[in-house]
């Protein structure tokens, strides 16, 4: 009788067990794509555009899904991808730099972010490669440590040929760029015509200066395009555009993120009655090819195309 009942208790647990492991593996995947309780997102500088626009996702975003939401003030694109990767955030601004792996996904491309190269006006040099070129320890303002800002400075001063032993950084974030006289050449990537760099210009003592090679450098590097400002973007530009880089900024993820989150995100972002006008639209984002989407940001975009 032993026997028999030890024999029936292993059959109906061999018929068991799939159907457990079955109902365990949908609770996961169920458990996995609901909303957190608090939705973290990566900013930027606390002063910078992208904690700026950070806090107005956060806003919109806790009163549409009924979550808690808040933005982080960090360093930069750099370290708003490690915290994506290292689960410390749900949400982060990245440059396209920074896009690079397997672990992250796009939400939406944002807004293009020019590369501005400030000089002194009295500065003789006309360009990158001849400020570069002459031989003197130059005092470079790069943004701070592990911002796309300072990665994007320290990708085009090593494909002009500048080593670190030819110039030296200068540390602190915007606020050391009042001191025009100890800065030689300032790197800031930020939307064009952003006030900002306006005050730079109109206020403290800058010009802009052009990277005559950015369509070569361009090619070189896929996150980057030849970009013009146009003459009316800033004061004292004059008749000719400033031929320099432009990236792309974007709202990220985690490739595994829930559904309903990116979901959430999207219709905040477009569809929203305060809405985000400064961004790239989804008219113009459902034909961006190439970008490593989110599975339900790359239905969202899909779905857009087919009506």
């Amino acid at each position: 009788t032993g026997q028999r009942l030890a024999q029936r208790l292993i059959l109906a647990t061999s018929l068991l067990l799939p159907l457990l492991l079955l109902v365990f593996a949908l609770i996961g995947q169920w458990a996995g794509q609901q909303l957190p309780r608090e939705i973290r997102i990566a900013g930027g500088e606390a002063s910078g555009v992208y904690h700026a626009i950070g806090q107005r996702l956060a806003e919109q975003l806790q009163e549409h899904s009924k979550r808690e939401a808040v933005v982080q003030a960090t360093n930069g694109s750099l370290e708003n991808s490690s915290l994506l990767v290292d689960r410390k955030c749900e949400l982060a601004l990245l440059q396209a730099s920074s896009v690079e792996s397997d672990e992250i996904a796009v939400v939406a491309p944002l807004y293009y972010e020019a590369v501005h190269l400030l000089v002194p006006k009295d500065t003789e040099a006309e360009n990158l490669e001849a400020l570069t070129s002459n031989g003197a320890k130059l005092r470079v303002w790069l943004g701070l440590p592990q911002s796309g800002n300072r990665e994007a400075a320290e990708m085009l001063l090593a494909t002009c040929g500048l080593r670190n032993e030819q110039y030296e950084v200068v540390a602190g974030g915007w606020e050391a760029l009042e001191q025009v006289e100890q800065i030689d050449l300032a790197f800031i990537v930020i939307r064009a015509g952003h006030s900002r760099v306006w005050e730079l210009i109109e206020a403290k003592g800058y010009r802009l200066l052009p990277i005559d090679k950015a369509t070569e450098i361009a090619l070189d590097e896929p996150t980057y395009r030849s970009f013009d400002i146009p003459t009316d973007t800033y004061p004292g530009i004059g008749n000719v555009p400033v031929r320099t880089l432009a990236t792309t900024a974007f709202l990220a993820c985690r490739a595994d993120a829930p559904d309903r989150l990116v979901r959430e995100t999207l219709q905040v972002l477009y569809d929203g009655q305060a809405g985000f006008p400064e961004i790239i639209s989804k008219e113009k984002a459902k034909h961006w090819r190439g970008l490593a989407y989110h599975r339900a940001a790359k239905k969202y975009f899909e779905e857009i195309v087919a009506n």
